[in-house]
């Protein structure tokens, strides 16, 4: 967790800024993203317009902490993570907008990707 912690850290050095009113927070979870070797867009479809968004913000941090764990080889933990992202989307669709920024198909790509991830790392959800 310290190398995230790093790597969010580093976001906020890099004065990274995606000019669209994000502040520290958001740039610093998508340019840590961005470092976990996902794809660039993934970062940006969730986090673009997270400022407003508490929802929003926990889906991004889940899913960041999700990808850090597999990168550091921490599964179970991982998998905790990638449950709360879940749980969180599925509660959004139910409740038709919990995440407002996000598109039902920007949401399953997220997921998407961090399911390659575990199947990448030889770990099963």
């Amino acid at each position: 967790m310290q190398h995230l912690q790093n790597l969010i850290g580093a976001g906020y050095k890099h004065g990274y800024s995606n000019g669209h009113g994000a502040d520290d927070t958001v740039s610093g979870l998508e340019w840590a993203i961005r470092h976990l070797d996902c794809q660039p867009d993934t970062a940006v479809t969730y986090s673009a317009h997270a400022t407003s968004n508490l929802e929003s913000r926990l889906f991004a941090g889940y899913v960041v902490r999700c990808l850090a764990f597999i990168k550091v080889g921490s599964v179970d933990k991982a998998k905790i993570e990638y449950h709360k992202a879940a749980a969180l989307a599925a509660l959004s669709r139910q409740s038709h907008g919990l995440l407002p920024s996000l598109s039902a198909d920007q949401i399953a790509e997220t997921l998407a990707v961090v399911e390659h991830r575990f199947r990448s790392a030889g770990a099963n959800l």
